[in-house]
């Protein structure tokens, strides 16, 4: 018989990026993946998105037109889950890259690091931010 108390424990350990075990990889690879451009392709044309932590925002970069803009804000729950306004991403390590699973796995991508020019690795700087502006996309 499991011990449903044993389990509880267990599972909170497990899913806490602070706790030493199997999910500190994530945890290692989410300091990685925030606040990184990833370069993805959308309806043909190269962009790039960068999940900033700085106030939780997802800017978005489009190569071609060298224009950032803010797409909208993201709240985390770990060991690798992102929660925007209409879905959840899972993150998966891959190598140097990331696996993108959208909707429980129902679509998914791999994104690299983005050939972007360094000067665009500041988000902040590229545009103010205020939180009492409604954004919607």
């Amino acid at each position: 018989m499991i011990n449903i108390f044993k389990l509880f424990i267990i599972s909170q350990s497990v899913l806490a990026c602070d706790i030493m075990d199997a999910r500190e990889f994530y945890c290692d690879h989410i300091n990685i993946f925030e606040n990184s451009w990833w370069e993805y392709n959308f309806e043909g044309r190269d962009q790039c998105f960068n999940v900033y932590d700085g106030n939780n925002t997802v800017w978005l970069y489009d190569i071609e037109d060298e224009e950032a803009w803010l797409w909208q804000e993201w709240t985390f729950t770990p060991p690798n889950t992102y929660h925007l306004k209409d879905y959840d991403i899972e993150v998966f390590p891959d190598g140097d890259c990331y696996e993108l699973e959208i909707w429980e796995g129902i679509m998914s991508d791999t994104v690299c690091e983005c050939p972007v020019d360094p000067d665009w690795r500041e988000p902040y700087s590229l545009q103010s931010f205020d939180h009492n502006e409604s954004n919607s996309f």
